[in-house]
């Protein structure tokens, strides 16, 4: 099986099982329609999500790939940055001096694929104390706004970004 089809074929899977663990049933017609579904979701929202019909137009940009089993490995990850960033910003909101400086940070990013962009401008967002608040597609920057924004951590904003970038690269790029 071809590289580009077999991507598909594995999304379909994943929405069966994930159909087949919501309905808890494994009669013919639960798993019936579950193909079915699974089928046309992933009919319906394969080439316009994950193909490369939403490229950025730039020089020699590699084909857009969505690697399924790498997107499982990665949710730890989200899940303890969520975390991290939670605890970071309760302890921010119960500080008896609370002295934030809200501020505006742009970042470069290495990602040549709107949709790449776009998931890991979504990432940055998810996690509190941080909102990406626009995304320049053709010079492809970040604008982040963080909660509390010194020199000190804008570098620190900066690298944290850099290794959500690595990550969304691993599994779309």
């Amino acid at each position: 099986m071809r590289p580009s089809t077999k991507n598909p074929v594995i999304l379909a899977l994943l929405l069966f099982l994930l159909w087949v663990l919501l309905t808890s049933s494994i009669e013919p017609s639960f798993i019936a329609t579950g193909i079915i579904v699974s089928a046309l979701i992933t009919l319906a929202t394969w080439k316009s999500i994950f193909s490369g019909s939403r490229d950025i137009h730039i020089q020699e940009t590699a084909a857009f790939t969505f690697r399924p089993l790498r997107a499982l490995q990665v949710l730890p990850r989200l899940f303890l940055d969520l975390i991290s960033a939670s605890a970071q910003v309760s302890l921010l909101a119960v500080k008896p001096s609370l002295q934030l400086q809200p501020g505006i940070v742009r970042v470069d990013s290495r990602l040549r694929h709107k949709t790449a962009l776009v998931i890991l401008a979504n990432y940055i967002t998810l996690t509190p104390g941080t909102l990406t608040v626009d995304i320049d597609l053709y010079h492809h920057h970040l604008y982040i706004h963080s909660l509390n924004l010194d020199n000190h951590y804008a570098t620190s904003l900066k690298k944290d970004v850099k290794s959500k970038e690595a990550v969304v690269s691993g599994v779309f790029e």
